[in-house]
């Protein structure tokens, strides 16, 4: 099936595509189905594609990274399991860097942290989905996948 996406292709070597745009608190993140309509990373709404949508776009996991951004700064995340929204602590994406290219350090697993997890780890103290907002410490941010 085919749908619309938006892409960065400049920062960090470019072929970046719009996964998700966590803007206000509520944790309306943590679903594994689409929520919302994805058509900007400045838009002023919650939305995001579905985890199937989300892993397909990734397609090799092993290679695939996440770049998170809510504000403080980028976080990159790169784990070879599939992306899950509503898996917490070690379900959740775990290993980070502060570069796409850097070493990739395991984190610090949360209980209330969903999806990607950084809270614990040497990168920016930025998560993708918190169980009530959806980046910490400001809920607004950008999650990208390539």
């Amino acid at each position: 099936m085919a749908f619309q996406v938006y892409c960065d292709m400049t920062t960090d070597g470019g072929g970046w595509t719009l996964i998700a745009r966590p803007y206000s608190s509520g944790g309306i993140l943590i679903n594994r189905d689409a929520v919302g309509t994805l058509t900007s990373p400045t838009q002023s709404s919650n939305a995001k594609l579905s985890d199937s949508a989300i892993n397909s776009i990734r397609g090799a996991y092993s290679t695939s990274i996440f770049r998170i951004n809510c504000g403080a700064g980028n976080a990159y995340l790169q784990e070879d399991k599939e992306f899950n929204a509503a898996a917490d602590q070690g379900g959740a994406i775990l290993r980070a860097s502060s570069t796409p290219s850097g070493a990739y350090t395991s984190c610090s697993p949360w209980s209330t942290h969903y999806g990607l997890n950084t809270y614990v780890c040497p990168v920016p103290y930025t998560i993708y989905q918190y169980a009530s907002s959806g980046c910490y410490p400001i809920p607004q941010g950008v999650v990208w996948a390539k």
